[in-house]
């Protein structure tokens, strides 16, 4: 199952999830799709540049959202 998800897997596949991703905001005011999408478009287009395999892909995407998340909670100013 692996094999045939890491030979299936192209950057189209990111950058879609990403939109959809971002597309999601529309419906959750949160601002916090907007990070893990933008994480899975930077992943398409590091994909379409190297050719990174799927484990790799996911922990970038994993990652970069984490990093994406934090410094947003960072810049957020606290309201308490």
């Amino acid at each position: 199952m692996i094999d045939y998800l890491s030979s299936n897997v192209f950057y189209w596949h990111w950058i879609l999830f990403g939109l959809a991703l971002v597309t999601t905001e529309l419906f959750a005011t949160y601002f916090i799709m907007v990070w893990l999408g933008l994480a899975g478009i930077v992943v398409g287009i590091l994909q379409l540049a190297t050719g990174i395999d799927l484990s790799i892909q996911v922990i970038i995407w994993l990652s970069l959202s984490s990093i994406f998340l934090f410094f947003w909670h960072k810049l957020l100013p606290s309201k308490l």
